[in-house]
Formats: structure tokens, sequence, C-alpha cells
């Protein structure tokens, strides 16, 4: 697995439009998600209902951001697709989870409106297993065990994905 999968750099541009949470999550500007913000929301979440809120959160981002940055005919088109599709099954598995926070879900998700670079969504893909696989050892009860080990699963194909794009 490439360092990608290890990283993200700080201070990226990548963002995508989210408006069902504006207002909702300190550090989100109008709706907007910064890919990097994600990625702290997940590492500092404390127990494991914070930790599937920001995984739900953060898969949601990264469909948000892929779907708007690759055009058909691109070079890392095929990729994209398949990782946003393993990223709505991450984001699927998280649902299910029994300890996850009532968020108002399922939110609309508006395409991005830049080109992202894969490598930094590979990071935000590895701290969403990291942390997923952390907690799944943590949870007591089976639906979440299950649903961290899915989602985190998910989270390193996406990451798998990108980082070789």
């Amino acid at each position: 697995m490439s360092a990608a999968c290890a990283t993200l750099e700080a201070g990226s541009p990548l963002v995508a439009v989210r408006p069902e949470l504006d207002g909702r999550l300190p550090g989100w500007d109008a709706g907007k998600v910064n890919i990097v913000a994600a990625q702290e929301r997940l590492v500092g979440a404390r127990n494991l209902a914070e930790v599937l809120d920001a995984a739900y959160d953060a898969f949601e981002d990264l469909i948000a951001v892929i779907d708007g940055s690759e055009e058909p005919g691109g070079g890392v088109f095929t990729a994209y697709v398949v990782a946003a599709g393993r990223a709505a099954d991450g984001r699927d598995a998280i649902a299910a989870a029994p300890s996850l926070p009532p968020a108002g879900r399922p939110g609309a998700v508006e395409r991005g409106t830049g080109r992202s670079g894969a490598e930094e969504l590979a990071g935000l893909s590895r701290v969403i297993a990291d942390r997923l696989s952390e907690y799944a050892s943590l949870a007591e009860e089976a639906g979440d065990r299950a649903a961290c080990l899915d989602g985190a699963e998910s989270a390193r194909r996406v990451c798998a994905l990108l980082a070789g794009s």
C-alpha cells in the first residue's frame, strides 16, 4: 500500500458541497467540507458513537468529492467510480451500527466543484479504516463490531484504489 494511504497533507484545498452540514459542525463553512477537517474529526473522536458519526460523514465526504472530481474519459475515471461505490458500501455498513447517533440521515450531497487529489482522498480513507478497526475491538454490541469491520474494509479498498490511480 502506498504512502498516500498513510498520510494526508495539511492545508489541502479539497472541498465538496454538503449543504446538510451547514452550521452543524465547527470548521465547516457554508456546507463545504474540507477533507483535512474530516480527517481531524475522525482522529479526534473519543468514543464509538463519535467515531461512527465521523466515519459516516467522512464516507459521505469521499463520495461527494470523488463524484465531482473525475470526468469520464479521464485517466483515473474507473478507479474513481469503483472507489465511490466502495465508499458507499462503507457508509451503508456504518449506517447499520446500533450505536450510530441519529443525525438526520440520509442527507443530500451535491457534486463537488473542483478536481481532487487521489492521494488526499486515499489518506482520508486510511484514517477511516484505522479508526473503525480500532473501535471494532472496543464495541460491545455485535452489530457495532460488524459495522466497524465492514466499514474499515470498504475504506481500505477505497484507499487501495485511489492510491494506485
